[in-house]
């Protein structure tokens, strides 16, 4: 019964919409792009939390996206306006277990829902944070939030420029995925914080940081994804031992 039109069916029952809430509102993404007629809107969804607080305790996974049409759109600050609107809502989600940032032209997230951002970031319960596209990450994002278990990196991440200060309070990563090296970073500022790494995922650009990162997890790692653009091939880690897999 995870179809959505079934579930949307279900939720208008007064018995089944108990039941079906905490699956129609497991994941959701919210954009910050009016014509993103596919995703919640922050206003929408802000209006359905009014109605049915229930739905705070139902999501699990909460995507935010912001998308420009072009790379010198004019629509920053009407964005930046929605999403310090929408922080008070951000704050309000109890039981998040990822968040995930996708942002299409470079974004440098405004300060009310960047506060609200990290403070969610700390919930006891959120393991896995992805940010992807072209934004501005700064690092308080992935410091001292030792609850993160799962962090991606995607393509034309910038990591804040204080990054040395934040090297030390970086959690101990379980999986870590890095389709492309970030902006400003070095492998020492990452090293550190995968010595229990079990799962590391690499697109083309970063494999070259491999053998440095082996030394480190090569005793806890047993599962080792690479993407080399055209190649793709899947390395089983075992017990010291390295198999190619179809």
């Amino acid at each position: 019964m995870s179809h959505p039109l079934t579930l949307n069916a279900c939720s208008e029952d007064p018995v089944l919409s108990q039941i079906v809430g905490r699956h129609l509102y497991h994941s959701i993404t919210v954009s910050f792009r009016t014509s993103d007629a596919d995703y919640e809107s922050p206003a929408r969804l802000t209006r359905s939390i009014s109605e049915n607080p229930r739905i705070l305790f139902y999501v699990r996974v909460l995507r935010i996206r912001v998308i420009k049409h072009k790379k010198y759109d004019n629509s920053d600050v009407d964005i930046k306006q929605g999403l310090n609107q929408f922080a008070k809502t951000l704050r309000m989600f109890r039981a998040l277990e990822c968040i995930k940032l996708t942002t299409s032209q470079k974004f440098n997230w405004p300060d009310v829902f960047r506060a609200a951002l990290e403070d969610r970031l700390g919930l006891p319960g959120l393991k896995k944070l992805h940010i992807e596209g072209n934004q501005n990450c700064p690092c308080s994002f992935i410091d001292n939030h030792e609850n993160i278990e799962d962090l991606l990196l995607s393509p034309a991440l910038h990591l804040g420029t204080k990054r040395r200060r934040c090297v030390s309070t970086l959690p101990q990563l379980k999986s870590l995925t890095l389709l492309t090296w970030p902006y400003n970073c070095s492998t020492a500022s990452i090293t550190p914080h995968i010595k229990e790494l079990r799962w590391l995922k690499c697109g083309s650009s970063a494999v070259g940081h491999l053998p440095e990162f082996l030394k480190v997890c090569s005793q806890t790692l047993n599962k080792l994804d690479i993407d080399l653009r055209c190649l793709k091939c899947k390395i089983q880690v075992s017990s010291g031992k390295s198999t190619m897999l179809p």
